[in-house]
C-alpha cells in the first residue's frame, strides 16, 4: 500500500542501493571532486599491500579515509587492521577526530553527500 509519492531523496537511496563497488566509487569520487577535495584511489591494488583504504579525501584542514562496500561486500583481516590502527589516530586528547575515518555502504549514500559537503 502506498502512502503517496516517494521523494527524490528516497528514490536517489534506492538507486544507490543498485550500484556496483566500481560505480559506488565513481559516485563518491565525482561528489568529492565537485565539491573541492582532493581524491585518491588506487584503481588496481594487484601488487599493493592489502587493506589500505579505497578513497583518501583532502580538503581544508580534514582527512578523510573511507572503505567503500556494497551489499554482499565483507572486510578482509587486512582492511580490518588498517580500519582499527586509523580509528586509534582519531582519538585525540583534545577531543578532535583526525584523521576521520568511515566505512561507507551505498545505504550512506545522502549522508555521504552532506558530509563532502
Amino acid at each position: 500500500m502506498s502512502t503517496g509519492p516517494i521523494s527524490l531523496a528516497e528514490l536517489e537511496l534506492l538507486e544507490a542501493e543498485r550500484w556496483s563497488e566500481r560505480e559506488f566509487t565513481s559516485k563518491v569520487r565525482t561528489e568529492a571532486l565537485d565539491r573541492g577535495w582532493l581524491f585518491y584511489h588506487t584503481k588496481d591494488s594487484r601488487g599493493s599491500d592489502k587493506g589500505f583504504p579505497d578513497c583518501v579525501m583532502v580538503r581544508g584542514g580534514r582527512l578523510i579515509f573511507a572503505e567503500l562496500k556494497v551489499p554482499g561486500g565483507r572486510f578482509e583481516r587486512e582492511q580490518k587492521l588498517w580500519r582499527e590502527r586509523l580509528w586509534a589516530l582519531t582519538r585525540q586528547p583534545d577531543g578532535e577526530r583526525f584523521p576521520e575515518v568511515y566505512e561507507w555502504w551505498p545505504k550512506d549514500w545522502l549522508a555521504i553527500k552532506e558530509l563532502l559537503g
